[in-house]
């Protein structure tokens, strides 16, 4: 008999269910994962410590800022291009 064991996420098992218990009856075997939970812990992994929310507020505040900036020296700009001289 074959040691294999298919990894099966929860929807999957779920929604395919009549399949794969004709599937077991031939002997094969299954692993019903929660599979949502695994990604969400491998994309928290991948995003690093979090930020404590005083630093997020200050952060925001400083690209609302930065925007602004840019946006002024843009509206400058077109001014400064469209005036008659």
């Amino acid at each position: 008999m074959d040691d294999h064991i298919t990894a099966v996420g929860a929807y999957e098992a779920k929604t395919r269910f009549s399949e794969l218990i004709n599937r077991a009856k031939k002997g094969e075997r299954f692993l019903i994962t929660r599979q949502a939970e695994q990604e969400l812990r491998a994309l928290l992994a991948r995003q690093g410590a979090s930020v404590p929310e005083e630093a997020a507020a200050q952060n925001w505040e400083n690209l609302k800022r930065d925007l602004e900036t840019e946006e002024n020296e843009q509206i400058d700009q077109w001014l400064l291009s469209s005036t008659p001289r």
